[in-house]
């Protein structure tokens, strides 16, 4: 009897004890360090943009795609340091000539929650189906090399607006004879001078809606072919995946 009695007075002490044993085996514990735990809550405060100055984060990777005039358009990073990435770029004009880039960012100033300003470095090679027509067109050559300016600011909404001027020299390799004018050169440099601003929203957690406006100013007439535009109008809208 004793026994017994004993034995139903332990009952109540032993059952939250086997639930807690119970309740460990079937989720073991995963420690993880503070530095870890912030580092997501830094990014799910303050997430990458793709357009914006601030770069990406070392090992983020974002592509994008979208169409646009005059182009069709791929592009592509990686964060390499806290302040610089890595880009590639692909700039088709619809059969006529695609033109691949490379592009370095270096953040000069600023952060990813309000303000940034970046130096961008892109050098591009063209090939061309049609070059009259391409040239005409985009104000391009066969080789460019391109430097220039990013700002950015964030807004809270999740928002980034972006704006981008740059100095670009471009070379042709394949000019054309002028009637009446001798022997072509052996190659010709014409300037292009590209500015343009946009907004890049964050619908989701991977996925950003952008979208770019501007112009292409194109200097260097004497060197332009005939009918060759000064200024070329620019538009895009790009669907973004950064992870």
């Amino acid at each position: 009897m004793r026994r017994l009695v004993f034995a139903l007075l332990l009952c109540p002490l032993l059952i939250p004890v086997s639930a807690a044993a119970a309740r460990q085996a079937r989720e073991p514990t995963l420690f993880v360090g503070w530095n870890e735990v912030d580092e997501s809550e830094e990014e799910a405060r303050n997430p990458d943009f793709l357009y914006e100055a601030a770069t990406l984060r070392p090992g983020t990777m974002g592509i994008a795609a979208g169409i646009g005039f005059p182009y069709l358009i791929v592009d592509g990073g990686v964060g390499v340091t806290d302040a610089t990435d890595l880009r590639v770029g692909v700039r088709a004009l619809y059969g006529l000539m695609s033109q691949l880039e490379l592009q370095l960012r270096w953040r000069l100033y600023g952060d990813r929650e309000t303000f940034a300003l970046a130096l961008r470095v892109v050098g591009g090679y063209a090939f061309y189906q049609a070059q009259r027509v391409a040239t005409a067109v985009s104000g391009t050559r066969d080789l460019s090399s391109t430097v220039g300016l990013v700002a950015s600011i964030r807004s809270r909404q999740g928002a980034v607006f972006f704006a981008e001027v740059g100095g670009q020299l471009a070379f042709d390799f394949h000019p054309e004879p002028k009637a009446l004018g001798g022997i072509p050169p052996s190659f010709l440099l014409v300037g292009n001078l590209p500015l343009h601003a946009g907004v890049e929203l964050r619908i989701s957690r991977s996925f950003h809606l952008s979208s770019i406006i501007g112009l292409d100013v194109h200097f260097g007439s004497a060197n332009r072919g005939v009918g060759e535009p000064p200024v070329m109008p620019y538009v895009a809208v790009m669907l973004d995946v950064l992870h």
